[in-house]
């Protein structure tokens, strides 16, 4: 019972103050982008994309470290630890991910987009996960279960990474050839 309440305690904490974490980091990360040479050509649409791009990329397969040794360790303090650090590092993409999706769509796709999103991560996330993860635990035991749901972040650490250098092209390319803004005809000149 104590390890349940552990659990949601360290769930509950690390999911707000991870998203106040990766809300203030895009805001660094972004301004410090749009600083450079390299991403001065670029809209402030795709620097905030690309910049929640980066930050999911970094904390999704930090996140997935800090879970190597929680599992390996005897201590329950410093499996603890290392779980909350893991955790809290893995709540910390929820503000770069909306924001990457709200600017990456137009503006009247950004419900529908955020729609999606939240059922698609619902549908291949935390809907089948416990029964997957049950079954692993039942013939492969807690370690192995732990380390294969952390493992399987490698994959949307590989995603975020391309999401980010697509982005970076795209926008090299949008720099490369504006489009023409189209004239406005007021009523004096017709």
């Amino acid at each position: 019972m104590l390890a349940d309440l552990g659990f949601g305690a360290v769930t509950c904490l690390t999911g707000i103050i991870g998203t106040v974490v990766g809300g203030a980091l895009m805001e660094l990360i972004s301004a410090r982008l749009s600083k450079k040479d390299k991403f001065k050509n670029l809209s402030h649409d795709h620097i905030m994309v690309i910049a929640g791009c980066i930050i999911c990329c970094v904390l999704v397969f930090s996140g997935m470290l800090f879970t190597i040794p929680a599992v390996f360790t005897s201590s329950i303090y410093i499996f603890f630890i290392f779980f909350a650090l893991g955790t809290l590092l893995l709540f910390s993409t929820t503000a770069p991910v909306n924001i990457a999706i709200m600017y990456s769509v137009p503006p009247s796709l950004k419900a529908q987009a955020m729609a999606v999103s939240v059922g698609v991560s619902h549908l291949i996330g935390d809907f089948p996960s416990p029964s997957i993860t049950g079954v692993i635990i039942d013939y492969c035991g807690f370690k192995a279960a732990i380390l294969a749901v952390s493992g399987i972040l490698v994959i949307p650490t590989a995603l975020w990474a391309v999401s980010g250098y697509l982005s970076k092209k795209q926008g090299d390319v949008a720099a490369a050839n504006p489009e023409p803004k189209p004239e406005l005809i007021t009523p004096s000149m017709q």
